[in-house]
């Protein structure tokens, strides 16, 4: 048997508007817009809204089109990943094991992706999973020789040699298992984008068996059930997104689920979910952050700290260090936030803060005192979870679920603070609250939370793409 196969496209088809005219939109399965109609119906039924049930209709028609297929007016490719050509997204040719092994493929990208919260890739996976599902039931006689027989999609087999021996009737489509042989045109064929199909003698073209129309033998009947079982695998394969989601988030399935269906669904709220690093408002031990503005930043964790190069990115020999005997008179552990704020840097513990000369490098005189109205004007008199000197004469302190912009040369708050700390308000950080906060001095800044940080692009005014992430010894190496 010669299956028909993506080929190494010659080179200049790809760029020629001429050439893409040779490529099909859209292939015929279900055509009529069955498709649609089942696909429409079930995620209905599972309560998708309107937009995001659009998605998941996309990624089906997508597993229909050329990758080759060019807009003649920008002479650029519509959908350059395409399914047109692989007979396993539509289980032609007799490729039941290919075919299953894309389902379980499309099966772990849409779990994996709603566990990063990337709700399109999901709903466009789970689109061209529902495509092969369909075309499964359209494409081959199941419906003809076990109508109301289960069937595992996710895990077929080709057909024995003992099957293959035997003849399947294109009349009537009775025999073993089979799905039609779907042949390209000549000219597909002479650009070597299939390859030439040979069906052997005892089975049958797409044409014969397939179920797409009514008008298709062996006629509207067997149509109708072809359509059913579509419908009830298409559900089935929800189920299975639901009871995977259920198993690997226990605590969080519910609100993955609605992240998958709803329209409105807020990505940071997936998140913060998502990373249980982040459930936990306070931590034992808080990672504080200071950049000290010489090519060097600390990190203060519980009784030890670390200098961290800039330029390395990793922290300088013989560290991490004791507090205790490098920081005279700062207390030994437990520090809560650190600032430097021009040529000094303050620290908080608690309802105090202390006061350290850079340039002498010591505790000034008469330090720690307490935070109050009359040393810190509008701040927190306790409790303050990180600090940062933004590089614009502004600073930011946070705490819990709040933050507040202090005025360097006016030292008091800006109007209107404290307020929410949110996604609204620092787009991307999807947390409820932070432990620390350092601004590394070329345009980024980088938020703490548990195991987790953020990226923040200080111009942009929002996290980077791709955040959080783990702190490791990949992304932080030697950072405890």
């Amino acid at each position: 048997m010669l299956e028909r196969s993506t080929r190494t496209v010659r080179a200049g088809f790809l760029f020629s508007c001429v050439s893409a005219l040779l490529v099909p939109a859209t292939a015929g399965a279900f055509s009529g817009g069955n498709h649609k109609e089942i696909t429409d119906k079930v995620t209905a039924s599972y309560g998708f809204g309107p937009q995001s049930a659009g998605k998941v209709w996309a990624g089906n028609a997508h597993a229909d089109e050329s990758p080759l297929d060019v807009d003649k007016a920008s002479c650029t490719v519509k959908m350059p990943s395409g399914e047109w050509f692989k007979a396993e997204a539509h289980f032609d040719d007799e490729t039941f094991s290919a075919g299953a092994a894309r389902l379980r493929a499309k099966f772990d990208l849409v779990v994996s992706s709603l566990g990063k919260c990337k709700k399109d890739t999901a709903l466009e996976g789970l689109g061209r999973a529902f495509h092969g599902i369909q075309d499964f039931f359209s494409h081959s006689n199941f419906v003809v020789i076990m109508p109301n027989a289960k069937v595992d999609l996710l895990h077929l087999n080709d057909p024995t040699p003992a099957e293959r021996a035997q003849k399947v009737d294109c009349a009537t489509g009775k025999g073993p298992l089979t799905s039609g042989y779907y042949n390209y045109t000549e000219a597909e064929v002479d650009n070597n984008l299939s390859d030439r199909l040979i069906v052997p003698g005892n089975r049958c073209m797409h044409g014969d068996l397939a179920k797409d129309t009514a008008g298709d033998k062996p006629g509207v009947a067997l149509h109708n059930v072809a359509k059913q079982r579509a419908g009830a695998e298409s559900a089935a394969f929800l189920e299975r997104i639901k009871a995977r989601l259920k198993k690997e988030y226990p605590k969080t399935h519910t609100l993955l689920w609605g992240f998958l269906t709803k329209d409105n669904a807020d990505a940071c709220q997936c998140q913060f979910a998502v990373h249980s690093a982040f459930q936990t408002q306070k931590v034992v031990e808080r990672r504080v952050a200071i950049n000290w503005g010489n090519g060097k930043a600390y990190f203060f964790k519980g009784d030890k700290y670390i200098r961290y190069d800039l330029k390395t990115e990793k922290p300088d020999p013989g560290y991490p260090a004791p507090i205790a005997g490098n920081w005279k008179g700062l207390w030994p552990s437990g520090i809560d936030a650190a600032l430097k704020w021009g040529n000094v840097a303050y620290f908080f513990k608690g309802g105090q803060y202390a006061k350290w000369d850079i340039a002498k490098d010591a505790m000034v005189a008469g330090y720690p005192k307490p935070v109050n109205a009359s040393t810190w004007p509008g701040l927190w008199t306790s409790g303050i979870d990180a600090a940062v000197d933004w590089g614009n004469g502004k600073a930011y302190f946070f705490k819990g679920s709040q933050y507040l912009r202090y005025d360097i040369a006016t030292e008091k708050p800006d109007p209107g603070y404290p307020s929410k700390f949110s996604a609204q308000s620092w787009p991307g950080l999807c947390t409820n609250g932070i432990d620390g906060v350092v601004n590394w001095g070329n345009g980024k800044a980088y938020f703490f939370k548990g195991d987790q940080y953020f990226r923040y692009d200080i111009n942009a005014d929002k996290a980077d793409p791709g955040y959080p992430q783990p702190v490791n010894a990949a992304s932080w190496p030697g950072l405890q």
